[in-house]
């Protein structure tokens, strides 16, 4: 019989957002720094691991890039409607965004399977 391995990403989210010009230091010390930032991401039922890079195209767009991995898309909807992600500190820091938000790709599966 085979296993899957432990503490492997079942769902892979990867969110490309443009913003707003100005907003990228606004942007960058929320998700460092709230309690609804990154901080939040990382506490939530069934999440492995969350991070967000900032950069800037050649054309000078500030965009922030959102990569979490979750133990199953359930949980990352979940998370999706949660509080943090639905309550007003959220929806303040959201208007940073440029909308759409761009789904670089969505994975369902990237464990390895193991011997027991």
């Amino acid at each position: 019989m085979t296993a899957v391995e432990p503490g492997c990403a079942k769902y892979v989210e990867i969110m490309k957002v443009p913003l707003h010009p100005g907003t990228c230091t606004k942007v960058s010390e929320y998700m460092l720094n709230d309690p609804n930032g990154l901080e939040y991401t990382q506490a939530q039922t069934g999440n492995i691991s969350a991070t967000s890079n900032l950069y800037a195209t050649e054309e000078g767009v500030e965009t922030i890039v959102f990569v979490s991995e979750w133990e199953s898309k359930e949980e990352f909807e979940a998370y999706s409607v949660s509080e943090g992600r639905t309550n007003e500190s959220w929806k303040e820091i959201a208007k940073s965004f440029v909308l759409p938000t761009k789904f670089v790709v969505r994975i369902y599966s990237r464990c390895h399977i193991v011997a027991p």
